[in-house]
């Protein structure tokens, strides 16, 4: 059956990145979508050095709007490179997103913000990270030290947004909001938006 000799060819080439690389790429010539995730994952699992593939299965779960499998690959790397600074934040940001391990999201973003205070991306996280923990005020006093045009960036500005409105603040929220449509976003960070274009 297909799945036997997917499975079997599979096993064949896991001894060698070149191989998998290869068999990755007849997939995905095929349209495979699920056995080039599967393949993506093997390579990323056993070659550490190869970070094209974590890189590819970022930018497909992206396309995607899979952010589960976005925090999955994040998981795994900063398992590989736990004193990674920007893989603390990016990871606490997807967490914070899907609402997942919560005590962990607070500490990592926690974390690289204190690591580069300087970091507008960390400190929108951290802002993000007190916006869960109900700390709203906070929230937004963290953001607007970034400066204004700072929070015109279109995936600043949502973060932005979405701590305006939670402050009771709906004018600059909505203004927020519009310029953040502009920004690539996940379904989760759609849905924040849209919450704020609803309330009037």
């Amino acid at each position: 059956a297909f799945n036997d000799n997917f499975a079997h060819a599979k096993q064949l080439a896991s001894g060698m990145s070149l191989r998998l690389t290869r068999l990755t790429q007849l997939a995905d010539d095929w349209g495979w979508t699920g056995e080039v995730d599967e393949l993506l994952w093997a390579v990323f699992d056993r070659f550490k050095e190869e970070t094209w593939a974590a890189d590819a299965l970022l930018r497909r779960y992206h396309e995607r709007g899979d952010t589960d499998g976005i925090r999955r690959v994040f998981t795994q790397q900063l398992a590989q490179q736990p004193d990674d600074v920007p893989l603390k934040n990016n990871l606490a940001m997807v967490l914070l997103l899907l609402g997942k391990d919560l005590p962990k999201a607070h500490q990592l973003a926690l974390e690289s913000h204190l690591k580069s205070p300087e970091s507008a991306v960390h400190t929108s996280t951290y802002a993000f990270s007190l916006y869960r923990q109900g700390r709203i005020a906070e929230a937004r006093q963290r953001m607007e030290g970034l400066g204004a045009e700072t929070l015109k960036v279109p995936s600043l500005a949502a973060y932005y947004a979405v701590i305006c409105n939670a402050s009771g603040d709906a004018k600059t929220a909505r203004k927020y909001a519009e310029l953040a449509r502009q920004a690539d976003m996940l379904p989760e960070e759609k849905a924040l938006l849209a919450g704020i274009s609803n309330s009037r």
